[in-house]
């Protein structure tokens, strides 16, 4: 999709359900749910659910439907 890495990882090959759930963020959602900490290895799920999925990469935020549009927390 082109939006940069600016933490952590990208998903590889050998990631796969086996290994676990994991997650690449935007800075959006880093920020709202993590504040000022490392998000990079942290886990979160649904609303009522053990956390299950582990964040590997943090990407810049980016515009998904208008050009206009604020940022949003998305994963």
């Amino acid at each position: 999709m082109g939006i940069p890495l600016v933490a952590g990882r990208e998903f590889t090959a050998a990631d796969n359900r086996a290994g676990g759930r994991l997650a690449i963020v935007n800075e959006s959602f880093a920020r709202q749910f993590f504040g000022g900490r490392d998000p990079i290895g942290r886990q979160f799920g649904p609303a009522n659910q053990p956390p299950n999925i582990t964040i590997a990469g943090v990407v810049r935020d980016g515009k998904y439907a208008d050009l206009q549009e604020r940022s949003r927390p998305v994963f």
